[in-house]
Order: C-alpha cells, then structure tokens, then sequence
C-alpha cells in the first residue's frame, strides 16, 4: 500500500515539475485549458526528471525513489508558492463543455477516445512486461537501475553479460526505475503505470494543437480515428501498454514537431523553444531520436532558405539554438555513452557501411523492403485506413499544398521514411528481416503527423466549418 501512495505520489511530482518549467519558461503560455496544461505538464515532467535524475547519478549520486523526492521539493515549493500567490490559478483553467443533447456526436468520440485509454491502461496494469523489448531492454536496464542504484552498474559495460544495446537511451530506464523503487519491488505491471499516461498526454496534446486552428468536433474526431488505430489497441510491440520507448518518443517529437509548425506558422518564439526541449528528450529517449534530430535540423534549414530574406536572419538564430542546446544538455550522455564497450552486434549502422559495394550487396533486399512497408501501409490491421485518407488528402490538395507550411511536415514525413527504408537496406546483420516485422512500431511516430496534415488539410477545405 505503502509502495501505491509513492506511485502516486511520483505521478504528481511529474506533473509539478512539469508545470513549474511550463511556468518559468513559457510564462503559462501552454496553460489556456486542461488538456494542454496536463500534457504539456506531464511531457516536461518526465523529461526533466529523467535528466536531473541522470545528472545525479553521472556525478556519483544514487538512483532511488528518495533522491526523485529532494530533486522534486524545490519544484513543489515554488508550485505553491506560485498557487498562493496567483490564488488557485489552476483552479481557473478551462475545460471544455459538453451538451449531451446537442453534442451526441462529440460523446462518441469522445467515447472512443476513453475505451481507447481504458484499454491501455487495463491491459499495461494486468499483464506483466512479456514482449521483446520491454523485457530484454528496457526492463531490464530499469532492474539493474533499480538494483545497482548507479548508471555505472558493470552490466552496462561488460558486453559479456550480453546486455542487448547496453548504449541506447536510458530516459524511459530511468522512469521504469523510480517506479521499482517507490514500489520497493520489480512489479512488472504496475511498472508499467507511467505507459498509458505518455498515450493520454500525446491524444490530449494532439487535440488541444488541432484547436489552435479547427472546431472542437473537428478535433474531437481526428483524436478518436488516432486513439483506436489497431497500432495503439492491439497487443503488440510498441503499443501503450508495453514498456517500450515508441509512446514516449512519439509524444515528444508529435510535441517537438508541431510545435516547429507553428512557429513556421506564427513565428512564436515559445514554440520553437518547446520543439527544442521535446527534441532533446527524444533524443534520450530513444536511438531514432538523434537521426529524427538530424532530418528536422535539414528540413527546418531547407525550408527557411525558400522563406522571405526579411525573417530569415532571426529564424536562423532560432535554427541554431535547435541545433545546439539539445548537443549541450545531453552532453554528459554523450560523454557517457562513449564510455560503452560494445560488443560487434551493437555496431548496427557504421559510416564505413554507406559504400556503393555494401550498399549494392544489399541491393536484393529492395522488393522484400518496398513490398512490407505497401502490406503494413495499406492493410487495416496496424493503421486501418489512415494512410489511404492521407495519400487522397494530399492527391485533392495539390495544388495549395505546397504553399503552406505544411510542406515542412510532408518533407519530414518523405525525409522519416527515407531514412528507415535506407536503415533497413544498408543493416550488416543477417537479421535484418526483423525490422520488416517491426515496421508498424517504427513508422508509429509517424503517424500522429500524418493525421495532422490531414486534419489541416481539412480544415483549410471549410470542412466542420460550422463545429465549434
């Protein structure tokens, strides 16, 4: 019971801190409803004490339960400091409103986003981790966090105890283990509490970022066909329930994205500083994180030398703090993970790969890669009909589709596909063929983007025009 009170209690710290940096840093700016201010809160929250929490222990200290405890004080202090003194702010946000009568239409998908949730959260809190990676990665690492208290456990470094890609990020690690230690206890369920609340931040966030431009139907709907895509509500890899890094991933760099629209968009300095935080704990959340790092630093550059002479000067002061603040705070990481003695099946993507002879000798690949990404496209099991509504959207939109900012996440998209069509072909090991089946979990973060370009498209088409 003791172990459940500190869950909670964790729960809450997350949330505190994320919104204590939402308030220093972006003076409430992402504090106008409910459903941005918790997503945004538990967003920030979980990034931030993730890093301290690797500070910490890079400088020596003890990852635990009660060091999460005094890092999180400070952060509770000013909360209620900053409560009393604008009294109860947060009691005045608003949250949206609902005629049962008027809005039956709204309660369905509202309805369908709630079954949706319900289904991640029961499944996350009934079944112990027994997928892949979420027992021989990332489990695993939270276990030895939890047990050795230290990033500098000899299991990370010893590549003869077989830990599989002891060098990956250890930011979801990390959460996993504050988990084990409020809990005093490898529960592998309820360790899995943090999973579902990544799912709900990341539906709330793509609402809340479809209201700044569309009708509360019209979002509302758009949230319902993302949350009961088959890729969220089945049983298998990746999915809200699991402990794998896709759900966080996805949720930060959805955040980060967006966030880099709009500030194409409306030239707000506050979204660019979002998409610069969320990209750095993408980062360290997982590996992909540095290569989707590295595509949104090409498409921002490609797109801002199309833009007017006028704002390109300031908007490429902008670019370079995109590209230089997430190098500085994970810097430590870096220094660490180059630490690792990896062993040769570690050594996945090596510069010395990209040759015309290596890449030529993987050339017979091509039909077998071409032919699983048209199957999990356009087969209903893993994304329904999603891709096919996308690819009318854009062939009905072409010609004011590149007039709009919307060609910098259509970019992304062809530049996110590029690139895992690129890292299938040039792998060095035999086992390539697993990432073919992997394909659904590692297009996931692709698809909260799709469905944005969507509901954009739609709106600029007057279509739920009248939905308010």
């Amino acid at each position: 019971m003791i172990g459940l009170f500190k869950c909670c209690y964790l729960i809450i710290a997350i949330l505190i801190v994320g919104d204590v940096v939402n308030s220093i840093c972006f003076k409430n700016k992402f504090k106008y409803s409910l459903p941005i201010t918790f997503s945004i809160a538990y967003s920030l929250g979980t990034g931030i004490l993730g890093l301290l929490m690797f500070y910490l222990s890079y400088l020596g200290g003890t990852v635990s339960f009660r060091n999460v405890f005094f890092l999180s004080l400070p952060f509770m202090a000013y909360f209620v400091y900053n409560s009393i003194k604008s009294k109860g702010s947060i009691l005045k946000i608003k949250s949206p409103t609902l005629n049962f009568r008027k809005d039956m239409l709204k309660f369905f998908f509202l309805m369908l986003i709630v079954l949706s949730l319900a289904i991640a959260t029961f499944r996350a809190l009934y079944l112990p981790m027994h997928l892949s990676d979420d027992r021989m990665q990332w489990g695993i690492k939270a276990k030895i966090l939890y047990h050795e208290g230290t990033i500098y456990s000899q299991d990370f470094f010893d590549p003869a105890r077989v830990m599989y890609h002891a060098s990956y990020p250890f930011l979801v690690p990390l959460i996993e283990s504050f988990f084990y230690s409020a809990l005093g206890d490898m529960n592998d369920c309820l360790v899995k509490i943090p999973f579902p609340l990544f799912f709900l931040a990341l539906l709330l966030f793509f609402y809340v970022s479809q209201k700044r431009f569309a009708g509360h139907q019209h979002a509302l709907m758009l949230t319902s066909m993302l949350a009961v895509l088959p890729i969220f509500i089945k049983d298998i890899n990746g999915n809200p329930s699991s402990g794998f890094s896709d759900i966080p991933l996805t949720l930060y760099y959805t955040i980060s994205v967006i966030s880099l629209f709009f500030w194409i968009k409306e030239h707000r300095t506050e979204d660019i500083f979002m998409a610069t935080i969320c990209i750095t704990f993408s980062i360290f959340a997982k590996k992909e994180g540095m290569i989707l790092w590295t595509i949104a630093v090409v498409a921002i550059l490609f797109y801002l030398l199309m833009t007017e002479r006028e704002i390109l000067r300031n908007k490429l002061l902008w670019w370079g703090f995109f590209v230089g603040v997430p190098l500085i705070m994970l810097l430590p990481w870096f220094q660490f993970q180059g630490n690792f003695n990896t062993g040769p099946w570690e050594k996945d993507f090596e510069l010395s790969y990209l040759t015309y002879e290596h890449i030529y000798s993987q050339s017979y690949r091509i039909p077998f890669i071409v032919n699983s990404f048209l199957k999990k496209f356009f087969t209903p099991f893993y994304f329904n009909i999603i891709w096919i509504i996308f690819i009318i959207t854009i062939v009905l939109s072409l010609k004011d589709f590149f007039c709009s900012p919307q060609v910098f996440l259509l970019l992304l998209l062809v530049l996110n596909l590029c690139a895992l069509f690129f890292a299938i072909l040039v792998y060095p090991w035999p086992w390539w063929g697993n990432f073919l089946g992997d394909l659904p979990r590692l297009l996931m973060l692709n698809i909260p983007l799709m469905m944005y370009m969507v509901s954009y498209q739609l709106h600029r088409h007057k279509f739920f025009q009248s939905s308010a």
